[in-house]
């Protein structure tokens, strides 16, 4: 009976320390956070979205204050104008950058 008993034990505690290595299902995993989306990548440097928004919030400071006197419809066809290149001079920017830190 003890020879029975001590086997079972042990099949039990083999069993449970194989079910304690065994990875998490997922939804007992913690889930993540994101910190901070990439919106692009240029070679070794990131552009996040916050970047994009700074500049976003920038380009239509910029445009509103050099047309002050300017209708809104003016403002805002000469923001979507511009706004569909920002992304393209962000990344112009840091290939700058980066030219200059190898000069």
């Amino acid at each position: 009976m003890n020879k029975i008993l001590c086997s079972l034990i042990a099949v039990c505690a083999g069993s449970l320390s194989l079910s304690l290595l065994a990875p998490l299902p997922a939804a007992a995993q913690a889930k993540g956070t994101v910190v901070e989306e990439i919106v692009a990548r240029v070679n070794n440097q990131i552009i996040t979205r916050s970047d994009y928004q700074k500049a976003d919030v920038s380009l239509r400071d910029d445009i509103a204050h050099a047309c002050q006197n300017c209708p809104a419809d003016k403002i805002s066809n000469e923001y979507k104008d511009k706004q569909k290149d920002l992304l393209r001079d962000l990344i112009d920017q840091q290939l700058l950058v980066e030219r200059a830190k190898d000069m």
